[in-house]
């Protein structure tokens, strides 16, 4: 949704949406939304995780998955998730 978010203009919209549909999209389960707010819960004050990351770092998890991200600085808050970033940035 962030990058649906990002698109200035329908032409970026439709690029983007191509390029979407080529990985599968997986929606949060209620357990996830439960854990999401726990998370937030223990986490919000003394670090700078917002909902959405909250949410995602919930369903990483819950799902037993890695997560790669470039805001591993966030994510790093989470105990048990070890956030990976996928490659340098130029």
């Amino acid at each position: 949704m962030e990058l649906i978010r990002g698109c200035r203009n329908q032409t970026e919209l439709r690029q983007v949406r191509k390029f979407l549909s080529s990985f599968r999209v997986l929606w949060p389960e209620a357990q996830e939304f439960a854990f999401s707010y726990d998370l937030l819960v223990s986490l919000s004050l003394s670090s700078a995780i917002g909902i959405p990351d909250c949410l995602i770092a919930a369903m990483a998890l819950n799902r037993k998955m890695r997560l790669y991200t470039f805001n591993v600085k966030h994510f790093q808050a989470v105990p048990g998730l070890n956030p990976v970033q996928p490659y340098s940035r130029a």
